[in-house]
C-alpha cells in the first residue's frame, strides 16, 4: 500500500485547473480593486446647463403649447419671476423680431456680458448656442414662425 501512494502525483489536469483559477481570481481581485478605486468625474457645467435648458423648455413660463411663445408674455419682468437666478448659469433668450429683438435674460444682463468675452479665453466657462424653431403668437393672435436663440454661460 505504500508503494501505491509513494508512486502517486497529482494529475496534470488538476494543477493546471487550480493555477488557472488562482490567475483569474488574482486579474478578477485586481480589476474590481482598480474600478473601485477610480473616482467617476461629472462636468458641473454641463449637467448645471442642462438642467437650466430643462427648466426652460418644460416649464409654462415660456411656453403655453410646446414651441409656441406668447410675444406679450416674453419679457423680463415675468421670466425673473419663473426662474431662480443660478449663479453657475447663465442664460440669453433672444427672439428676432422686424424692427428689433426681443431679449431676456435668466440672471444679470452685465454679469453675462462680461462672461460672454471670456468664453473663448477661459476653459472653465461652458459657452454654448442652441437655436430653436418656434411660433411667436402676438397680441391679436396671429402667428409667426420664427427662431428662438438660447445662449447659456456655465461656470
Amino acid at each position: 500500500m505504500k508503494k501505491y501512494l509513494k508512486n502517486k502525483k497529482a494529475e496534470f489536469p488538476v494543477i493546471k485547473t487550480v493555477v488557472i483559477l488562482i490567475v483569474s481570481v488574482v486579474i478578477l481581485l485586481t480589476y474590481t480593486i482598480d474600478l473601485a478605486s477610480n473616482k467617476i468625474n461629472f462636468d458641473d457645467n454641463k449637467i448645471n446647463t442642462q438642467v437650466t435648458l430643462n427648466k426652460i423648455f418644460n416649464s409654462k413660463c415660456i411656453f403655453k403649447n410646446y414651441g409656441i411663445i406668447e410675444e406679450n408674455e416674453f419679457n423680463q419682468k415675468r421670466i425673473n419671476s419663473c426662474f431662480n437666478s443660478n449663479k453657475n448659469v447663465l442664460v440669453k433668450l433672444l427672439i428676432p423680431l422686424d424692427m428689433k429683438n426681443n431679449v431676456v435674460y435668466l440672471g444679470s444682463k452685465d454679469e453675462f456680458d462680461f462672461d460672454a468675452q471670456l468664453c473663448n479665453m477661459k476653459s472653465s466657462i461652458l459657452c454654448s448656442k442652441l437655436i430653436y424653431p418656434i411660433i411667436l403668437k402676438n397680441s391679436k393672435n396671429e402667428q409667426k414662425n420664427t427662431q428662438l436663440f438660447v445662449y447659456v454661460i456655465a461656470h
